[in-house]
């Protein structure tokens, strides 16, 4: 009879042993899955953000530098002032303190009416070779105001023509103007009145000396250069001009 009962109740012992184990073996897998699981949104994250930080390092900046040449076409610029195509390269970029300063090196450097002479003037010679543009003005000159500097739209306000040949007698206006055939290839001269700060070499000079052409205000986007063109645009490697005594 005790033999008996002892096996029921061995049985249930076991069977109690038997759930114990599977629920300790159950919770082991659970914490095991939620662990892994854990691991790879650490993993997934951590890859997620190395990525987007080896995207922002590696970022390339817009805009072409002053060695390329850039095709400046009407069907892509606005406001251009012709219509076809010109090819623009900027040859080179000259800070100088002041008007006079700059006139002493560019003999036919014209002021605008409204130009700052008494500031610093960024003088650019920009190459253009006519690739069929027919202007728009009805002189059938070419301006040079489908150009500007950096974010600010600092507007083109000194002019003059590095071809010595084309340098003749001009109003304020017709300064601001070049002829330039079909086909025809020209070097002119422009200058910006910029800051001050530009010249003392402050950091207001970053990401501002570029050169865009044509477009509206509103064409801008940010980057990890600042503000800039949506556009196509030429960076400007700037030298600061040193008088000799």
């Amino acid at each position: 009879m005790k033999t008996t009962t002892a096996k029921p109740l061995a049985m249930a012992l076991l069977l109690a042993i038997t759930i114990g184990a599977l629920a300790v073996v159950s919770g082991c897998a659970n914490e095991a899955a939620t662990s892994a699981s854990a691991d790879s949104d650490v993993e997934q994250s951590s890859a997620t953000t190395q990525a987007d930080g080896e995207d922002s390092s590696s970022a390339t900046v817009p805009g072409s530098s002053m060695s390329d040449t850039l095709t400046l076409s009407s069907d892509t610029y606005q406001n251009l002032g012709w219509r076809g195509t010109l090819e623009a390269r900027i040859e080179s970029a000259q800070l100088y303190k002041n008007y006079d300063a700059a006139k002493k090196k560019i003999a036919d450097l014209f002021p605008a009416e409204d130009a700052v002479k008494d500031g610093p003037v960024l003088v650019c010679e920009v190459f253009l070779d006519n690739s069929g543009a027919v202007s728009q003005e009805q002189s059938g000159a070419f301006k040079a105001d489908f150009m500007f500097l950096g974010p600010d739209r600092i507007p083109v306000t000194f002019f003059a023509l590095s071809e010595k040949g084309n340098a003749t007698s001009r109003s304020d206006d017709a300064s601001m103007e070049f002829e330039l055939p079909d086909k025809g290839s020209t070097t002119i001269t422009v200058g910006f009145s910029v800051p001050q700060t530009w010249l003392d070499g402050s950091v207001d000079i970053n990401n501002r000396d570029y050169i865009a052409f044509g477009g509206t205000k509103e064409q801008y986007h940010m980057s990890y250069a600042g503000e800039v063109p949506d556009n196509d645009f030429i960076w400007l490697t700037t030298e600061v001009f040193k008088e000799t005594k």
